[in-house]
């Protein structure tokens, strides 16, 4: 048997199912004989008639006979995926079952018969609408989940109920037709595709692998791998193909690298297929990083230049998560793909079982080189765990909290093998000036060290440039003296030590007469996300790609996204918390926000439940991220009160931290509340257009990006020719991921560090809120005050009333001091009541609301009003808010005091 290469076998793993796009995107003709079909694919009987299924394996072979020509080694790999005739084709096979271990028969098939439809038509279902719901429920609910259209992966995309909008006729003017979302990303994705050929002239590297992953990533991210299209395969189609096909393709380079020497690695690969992984129980390592130290290294800064390091800080974050999983990879010589997940400081990579113990000795390489450059300030733990393909189908939620706690504990003695060869506890020369931002270093210019200087200039570079550039350093370049104007920042130089050099260009840098572009480069468009509704420039990717190519130079493009929202002043440079200060109405303060997704841990460990695989635990972080580093910025960007008031340090993984204007920073937190819970639908009117004309259509909007399901209650329209306007729908909205988080308003002098301290104990505190009810978290922490989102939203809705009323000089702001203070006797008079053992807590909140402060706060509010009726409707329902939220009733009226103060 003709020995085949590694780099082929994973890119033909990674182009197996590509196909399935081709099909659903209008391709008609696969050009197979019968013979053909007949060898390739699986005979199935259906109402005692034999027929050939999964045809998609012949349109795959097509793409890749256009692509790497005839008979090539990929077009044979991808034809034998379900029929395997070679040990190759059979390990695809393998690969391709594991990666979709998700997909299982339900028992009831009956039910199944009107839940069908044709692959074109099945949108992808949203993983989040898999928490804490039964296979049985799936089927209950199944016009009520939550799906996506198809769409691009730099996209804005909302998910929405399968009966109540045609996710699948996604329409855009494709090359001046309007076509549905499966034939747009099909022709742009082809067109792309073609663009690489001609750049790689059927070069197969595993460089030229990482742009054909990027290329499945931009057009594949949201359409399914598998669809019910009749009760025989009624898989869930929540896995989208390109994550499937990433996964297959890291199987297989692990499967490779473990059998391809085995003078049985046929036989061997039947037991893996037969008995689930019975044999060989290492074959796979899920590696797990996670920097240590990031809070302190964020937020330990005082105010003075804070503004300008801060984003430095977060983005040399993000390069260093990138720049550690990929020196690991290149030790190995695997592509990116094999990195599952990477986001908010941590990466899970996958990888063959065998290199566990060089992973160790990996590791501690890392964590010295970490020493070297951080003296202990910052580091990366790498822990792994070896397991089966069995454990991988059987129990992968396991494998993900082996590896996790693995890290906990070497958290707990970070460092411990370094300590002695570096002298630790050895006396250190204390600088003579201390930075003035961080207080750590010693002061060499403008009273501030070298990396905080550094860092200024990193987040100046990411605000102003489009593109990132990487240079994945050969041993010679270690060694290499540098010319003058390529000498790095100091953050820069700390990661070449890893092995990789980062520079961020401007498009006149890339792509002008003097580019600085050079043989080896990764250039990355940096992408902000894109809207639903913004069709400018719909096959950027392509151009970006033809760009590239037309550099004529060894190099390989992508894009990445990093969430660079940085509010500027007049002079186009990043604000200083003075000036976002300034820009608040009411009192001249700063605002502070953090914000994380509640019991995260429990979303992988129980509320998949029987549903948890792989896949599923990987796309579900995935999409966590992506909201963080893509919606949460969009929405900062592309709203205006927000723009230049806003200024997001550390978005990504589950959290995020921004500052700004305080009354911008609460509006803002809602917004992004209401975004991922949410408990309003929306429906709105968009336009799609091209330079000769356009159409339109009425299209639903989901008001939240990780709904659940929820049931509709009324859903009133009118019609008016071709329009639709739907004028209002009630709806009850079952949440999936809810966040809890603080907001805090400071003097902008006031010791960044010590905010976000402060911030992060109100965070605290609002993931210890419980209701009556039971249900704990989904909270926030403002004003001194803890309360439910759903509590806030009746805030925030006394805080227009009241504000209202002020700004039309209908209620004076001395009645506001005058609110406060009868809370405040509220809470008196329940603390004097607080230790009574007569009576229960029924009895005692009873007897306070009706104590005198309730009497005197109505009487006060309702005397000289006189026999205006709007003001007299506006205080009559603040008092029933009252009556309702007797607890919280101070909020709003503090809230419209400092944004009606003058100072």
């Amino acid at each position: 048997m003709k020995k085949i290469k590694f780099e082929e076998i994973v890119l033909a793993a990674l182009l197996h199912d590509v196909g399935k796009s081709m099909q659903r995107g209008g391709e008609k003709e696969h050009e197979y004989s019968d013979k053909d079909i007949a060898l390739f694919c699986p005979s199935s009987k259906k109402h005692g008639k034999e027929q050939r299924t999964h045809k998609h394996l012949l349109y795959s072979g097509k793409f890749a006979k256009i692509i790497f020509g005839k008979e090539s080694i990929i077009e044979t790999l991808c034809l034998g995926h379900h029929s395997p005739n070679t040990s190759y084709q059979k390990l695809i096979h393998v690969a391709d079952g594991l990666a979709a271990s998700e997909r299982f028969k339900f028992k009831n098939e009956e039910a199944l018969t009107e839940k069908c439809s044709s692959p074109e038509k099945t949108p992808l279902l949203s993983i989040f609408s898999l928490l804490n719901i039964s296979p049985d429920e799936i089927l209950e609910f199944w016009n009520e989940l939550f799906w996506f259209p198809p769409g691009k992966d730099t996209e804005v995309l909302y998910p929405a109920p399968k009966n109540s909008t045609p996710c699948h006729y996604r329409y855009r003017i494709h090359d001046g037709e309007v076509k549905t979302g499966n034939e747009y990303l099909w022709k742009d994705f082809k067109n792309a595709a073609m663009v690489l050929k001609n750049k790689h002239q059927g070069k197969i590297t595993l460089h030229t692998i990482n742009e054909w992953e990027y290329l499945l990533k931009m057009y594949f991210s949201f359409i399914p791998s598998a669809s019910p299209w009749d009760t025989q395969h009624f898989y869930l189609p929540d896995i989208s193909l390109y994550f499937h096909s990433k996964l297959t393709a890291a199987i297989a380079g692990c499967l490779y690298k473990v059998l391809n020497n085995e003078e049985d690695m046929d036989s061997k690969l039947e037991e893996i297929l037969s008995k689930k992984g019975i044999y060989y129980d290492n074959i796979f390592l899920l590696v797990g990083g996670d920097i240590s130290g990031i809070q302190k290294f964020i937020y330990t800064l005082t105010s003075k230049g804070a503004a300008k390091t801060l984003r430095g800080r977060s983005v040399y974050l993000e390069l260093l998560t990138r720049t550690a999983a990929r020196y690991i990879l290149r030790r190995f010589e695997f592509p990116d793909l094999n990195i599952i997940y990477e986001g908010g400081g941590r990466f899970y990579i996958l990888l063959p079982g065998f290199v566990e113990k060089e992973l160790k000795e990996i590791s501690e390489d890392i964590e010295k080189k970490m020493f070297e450059i951080h003296q202990g300030e910052l580091n990366v733990i790498v822990e792994g765990i070896s397991f089966s393909p069995w454990a991988w189908v059987n129990t992968p939620e396991a494998l993900w909290e082996q590896v996790n706690n693995q890290i906990r504990n070497r958290k707990r003695r970070k460092f411990h093998k370094v300590i002695k060869k570096y002298g630790v506890f050895e006396p250190q020369n204390a600088p003579l000036e201390v930075c003035e931002a961080c207080k750590l270093r010693e002061a060499e210019d403008e009273g501030k060290c070298k990396w905080c200087k550094s860092f200024e200039t990193l987040g100046e570079l990411v605000a102003e440039k489009n593109y990132l550039i990487e240079y994945r350093m050969k041993k010679e370049d270690m060694k290499e003296e540098k010319k003058k104007e390529d000498t790095p920042e100091i953050w820069a130089k700390s990661l070449e030590k890893f092995g990789i050099r980062y520079f961020f260009y401007s498009e006149e840098e890339v792509f002008g007469k003097s580019s600085r572009i050079r043989n080896g480069n990764y250039i990355y468009l940096l992408e902000k996300g894109k809207s639903m509704e913004n069709k400018e420039d719909e096959d950027d990717y392509e151009k970006f790609l033809e760009k590239v190519l037309n550099l004529e130079k060894n190099v390989y493009a992508g894009y990445e996204f990093i969430a660079q929202v940085c509010p500027k002043n007049k002079n186009d440079k990043i604000k200083t918390f003075e000036e976002m200060a300034e820009a608040s109405n009411g009192i001249k303060k700063l605002g502070i926000l953090r914000m994380d997704v509640d019991d995260l841990g429990k979303k992988f460990r129980e509320e998949l439940g029987e549903l948890a695989t792989f896949s599923r635990i990987a796309q579900l972080s995935h999409s966590l991220s992506r909201f963080f580093k893509l919606y949460v910025p969009f929405k900062i960007e592309n709203t205006e009160e927000y723009k230049n008031n806003l200024y997001l340090i550390y978005a990504g993984g589950d959290d995020l931290f921004l500052v700004g204007a305080w009354d911008k920073v609460v509006e803002v937190a809602y917004e992004i509340e209401k975004a991922i819970g949410g408990r309003k639908l929306e429906y709105m009117e968009h336009e799609y257009r091209d330079n000769d004309g356009f159409i339109k259509e009425s299209v639903q909007r989901i008001a939240h990006y990780a709904g659940k399901r929820l049931k509709i209650k009324k859903v009133p329209f009118e019609k008016n020719g071709k329009d639709i306007k739907i004028d209002e729908i009630n709806i009850n909205v079952v949440k999936s991921v809810t966040l809890s988080g603080g907001i805090g308003i400071f003097n902008p002098k006031f010791p960044i560090y010590k905010s976000a301290e402060i911030v992060g104990e109100m965070e605290e505190k609002a993931k210890g809120y419980k209701r009556e009810n039971g249900r704990e978290k989904d909270a926030i922490c403002f004003l001194g005050t803890v309360m439910g989102w759903e509590e806030f939203e009746k805030v925030k809705e006394q805080k227009e009333n009241l504000l209202e009323l002020v700004e039309n000089k209908k209620l004076s702001r001395s009645k506001l001091h005058f609110i406060v203070e009868m809370f405040e006797l509220r809470e008196r008079i329940k603390e004097a009541w607080k230790n009574k053992k007569e009576v229960n807590k029924e009895e005692m909140e009873k007897i306070i609301n009706y104590e005198r402060w309730k009497w005197r706060l109505t009487y006060g509010l309702l005397k000289d009003l006189g026999k205006e009726e709007d003001t007299r409707s506006r205080i009559e329902k603040f008092l029933k808010f009252v009556e309702e939220y007797p607890h919280l009733f101070a909020v709003p009226a503090r809230w419209v005091e400092l944004l009606t103060r003058k100072t």
